[in-house]
Formats: C-alpha cells, sequence, structure tokens
C-alpha cells in the first residue's frame, strides 16, 4: 500500500467577497470549498516554482559573479569608488542584464531556465540575435533612466537606493533568478574573462575601435555631463599604463 503523505492544516480569514467568489465557483464547479483552495494553492506554487527551487541561490550567485569578476585584470575590468566587494547586488544585475544582450552563453541559459519552468514568453527575444538588438532582459537601463527622471535626480543618482525606494527589485524575483543563475553558470562554463570580452568586443565594435576596459561604479550612481549620460557600468579606454597587461 502506498504511504500517504502528511497532511497539513492551514486557517485563513478572508473578506466576504472573496467568500462569495469562492461560493459561485465551487457551485459551478461542484467541489467542496477545502477541493477548491486546496486546487488554489496547489497552482499558486507551481506557477511559482522557479522561486521556490532557486530564489535562495540569488546570494551565492551574486557572490560568486563578484568574486569571478574580481580575478580579472585591471586592463579588462575595474571598479571605481571602492572595491569589488563593494559592488551590490543591483549593480551586478545590472551588468548581467547587459552581459544577457551581448553573450550567448548568458542567454542560451537564461532561455533555458525560463523553458524548463514554462515561463518563456512570446513577447520575449527567442533568439540571442533579437536580444542583442533589445533593451535586456530585465531593461533595467531604461528603468534607472525613467525612474530617474521622474524622482528629478538625473545628475546624480544612488542605483541600489533608487531601485529600492520604487520596490522595483522586489517585483521581479523570478528574473533575478534568471539574470543571476544564467551568468553565474556563463562564468562557471566559460570563465568570467570570455563573458565580459563578449561584452567588450560588442561595445568597442560601436566605438571606433579603440581598446577598452568594463567601468563599474561601486557606488552605484550615474551622472550626467552636458549630453552624455555615464553608467555605473560602462567602458572607458584603457590607460597606456595598462595597455601591456596581459590577461
Amino acid at each position: 500500500m502506498a504511504k500517504q503523505s502528511k497532511m497539513s492544516t492551514i486557517s485563513v480569514r478572508i473578506e466576504g467577497e472573496l467568500g462569495k467568489k469562492i461560493d459561485v465557483a465551487t457551485n459551478i464547479m461542484a467541489i467542496s470549498k477545502s477541493d477548491f483552495i486546496r486546487s488554489c494553492l496547489e497552482k499558486l506554487c507551481d506557477d511559482n516554482q522557479l522561486l521556490i527551487d532557486h530564489h535562495s541561490d540569488i546570494p551565492k550567485h551574486i557572490n560568486y559573479i563578484r568574486q569571478e569578476l574580481a580575478k580579472l585584470p585591471s586592463n579588462i575590468v575595474t571598479v571605481k569608488n571602492g572595491t569589488f566587494n563593494d559592488v551590490t547586488e543591483p549593480i551586478i544585475l545590472l551588468l548581467c542584464d547587459e552581459l544577457w544582450k551581448s553573450s550567448k552563453p548568458v542567454f542560451d541559459n537564461s532561455l533555458a531556465l525560463l523553458e524548463k519552468y514554462n515561463l518563456v514568453r512570446t513577447d520575449m527575444p527567442l533568439t540571442f540575435e533579437q536580444a542583442r538588438e533589445s533593451d535586456g532582459f530585465l531593461g533595467l537601463d531604461t528603468i534607472i533612466m525613467f525612474l530617474a527622471e521622474k524622482s528629478g535626480k538625473v545628475s546624480q543618482v544612488d542605483i541600489s537606493k533608487l531601485l529600492k525606494e520604487n520596490k522595483w527589485i522586489e517585483g521581479v524575483e523570478a528574473d533575478r533568478v534568471v539574470l543571476s543563475s544564467a551568468c553565474a553558470k556563463a562564468f562557471a562554463e566559460h570563465t568570467a574573462q570570455a563573458i565580459i570580452m563578449d561584452y567588450l568586443k560588442k561595445e568597442r565594435a560601436s566605438k571606433g575601435g579603440a581598446p577598452i576596459r568594463l567601468v563599474i561604479d561601486a557606488k552605484g550612481r550615474f551622472r550626467r555631463s552636458g549630453t552624455f549620460l555615464y553608467f555605473p557600468i560602462d567602458t572607458e579606454e584603457i590607460p597606456k599604463r595598462h595597455k601591456q597587461e596581459r590577461p
């Protein structure tokens, strides 16, 4: 005889209007309220299985990405206004968003995870070529610009604080999982250097071809100088004293 799983009892109070809707639904479906509520809970858990399985891994992924970046030579990546340990999660996610549209391994990893949990949407890029022309998986740079304009703090903004105030990061938990997991896996399988070089290759092609490196602002700020806007994730021409360094 198959062993029955242990059952738990959950007691909740609901508003009268919701109770009326449950009455109507259970009458139509000819099932008990307990069976209906149990089915709703099962559906809710199934829809959030990605979070249930992987949400606790986000800090591990973010820390791994941070550590791997710190191992790279300064002619590939450098941090300003702090150290790699000071770079917060929103800034790492901003970088991951850029890598998603510049490195195929990152894109492939994200798509595989979405497909596994049946979370692929028809309105999202389904090929790497489409991703390269998009605003990113989250489009965080566009979101940040919108929030900065709205707050009236365009000249200099603390990204981590701005996102926290607007509850943006909290509102995209599944996307946090996908981006951080996709990048961490790509770093592990192809090396951080290879993934960052994909990004630099793409940026270099659009900036005249001069040797450049990734620049991360540990304070998570972007600033405007005239018509130019500088993001916490940016590039700069490699200073002469670093050009002789070998990756």
